[in-house]
């Protein structure tokens, strides 16, 4: 037996009441089975196993077998945050239930806020560099010690 679950995909600021928040478009979500590990996503829905929100915010979680699962958004909705909590998904027949991230709190809507995601500015080589930096200071600064004895 096989289920389905719908929710909504929705944006604005906690502050603001549901009935206020508008649909987001574009959300990128992967689902797992309960237990299995973050990277072993189910990929025989959606798109490869990615699922994404239409242009009326609503997310379609078509033929899952009856049981647990969890869902994660990949990617957010541009200008939004990423929701980055796993939220748990029971398959039912005839009703799913979605839940917020605390595992017992049942929900309708996965709410991002606006704003951006600042890049990652470090990096690998970041370490060598500054320690490239750091000789030349010290080299430097001995050189000028040096002279300063030497007259």
């Amino acid at each position: 037996m096989k289920g389905n679950l719908t929710f909504t995909k929705a944006g604005g600021e906690s502050s603001v009441h549901p009935d206020q928040r508008i649909p987001l478009e574009g959300a990128e979500f992967i689902i797992r089975p309960d237990g299995a590990a973050e990277d072993n996503i189910i990929t025989g829905i959606g798109n490869n196993g990615v699922i994404t929100s239409g242009s009326n915010g609503v997310v379609i979680i078509p033929n899952l077998p009856i049981g647990t699962y969890w869902i994660l958004e990949k990617t957010p909705p541009a200008g939004y945050l990423s929701d980055t909590s796993w939220h748990k998904l029971e398959i039912r027949y005839p009703t799913s239930v979605l839940y917020a991230a605390d595992d017992t709190t049942p929900i309708t809507q996965i709410i991002n806020t606006p704003g951006y995601e600042l890049p990652h500015t470090g990096g690998p080589g970041d370490l060598l560099l500054k320690m490239i930096g750091t000789l030349l200071i010290l080299l430097s600064t001995g050189v000028l010690l040096f002279r300063g004895k030497k007259d």
